[in-house]
């Protein structure tokens, strides 16, 4: 494969598996199991809600939530809004939160009403969003390869907690390489690490764009266990 055929977009890829296996299971969670096809509304519909509250290209969408279906969806949401997301682990201390969130300056920070009450800023809540009254079409892609995808922030343990900018391109060709590379990858994969921890892109991203399905409920139970696949995409530090 050449070098330009890998400058993919993650949902673009997604959107590919959607139209080739519509009804097949992509998640499963506590909360809900959703099909490739549910799922894609669900992110097509966060979206146009994100673009409402003025997210565009790389304008940066804190996301503090548990594992659920909701989660998969958001992430998927603000690649197609054009964002980047910024995972924040609900299970931070609430001074780790607050200093994450002054560190990255989000446009938005995407919660839960039961986890919103700490949160400085004006926080979405996705269990108050509407159901309805969206177009659940796929969004015109505003993404560039060379744009943020997202940002995940470093435990600090050698000092202050820092930034590193993963790229659409970095991300896309990391997974086109998992996805021909890992075996099984379209099976079933169990998320076993925080979404705040980089490595659990393989185990989340690489079935969604290869026709498996994803175990987020194992979230609860396993907390900060390291990820079926130790690989993680090439970055820039901030």
């Amino acid at each position: 494969m050449s070098p330009l055929s890998r400058d993919r977009l993650v949902h673009e890829l997604f959107q590919e598996q959607v139209r080739r296996t519509p009804a097949a299971i992509a998640v499963v969670a506590a909360d809900a199991a959703l099909t490739y096809g549910q799922l894609n509304v669900r992110a097509n519909r966060f979206a146009r809600h994100l673009a409402e509250r003025g997210v565009g290209q790389e304008k940066r969408v804190a996301v503090l939530l548990p594992p659920s279906a909701d989660l998969v969806a958001v992430l998927l949401g603000v690649l197609k809004a054009g964002g980047a997301y910024v995972p924040v682990d609900p299970n931070y201390p609430r001074e780790r939160v607050a200093l994450l969130l002054r560190e990255a300056r989000p446009h938005c920070v995407v919660t839960a009403t039961d986890l919103a009450g700490p949160l400085e800023a004006d926080p979405v809540c996705v269990d108050t969003w509407p159901e309805t009254g969206y177009d659940t079409s796929d969004p015109t892609c505003l993404s560039h390869p060379d744009q943020a995808a997202y940002v995940i922030y470093t435990s600090g343990s050698t000092g202050r907690p820092k930034g590193v900018v993963v790229t659409h391109r970095s991300l896309g060709a990391y997974l086109l390489s998992a996805r021909d590379t890992y075996e099984g990858v379209s099976g079933e994969s169990l998320l076993h690490s925080s979404i705040a921890f980089d490595l659990t892109v393989t185990a989340l991203y690489t079935p969604l764009i290869s026709g498996g399905r994803v175990r987020v409920d194992a979230l609860r139970d396993t907390g900060h266990r390291v990820a079926l696949m130790k690989v993680t995409p090439f970055f820039v530090v901030m």
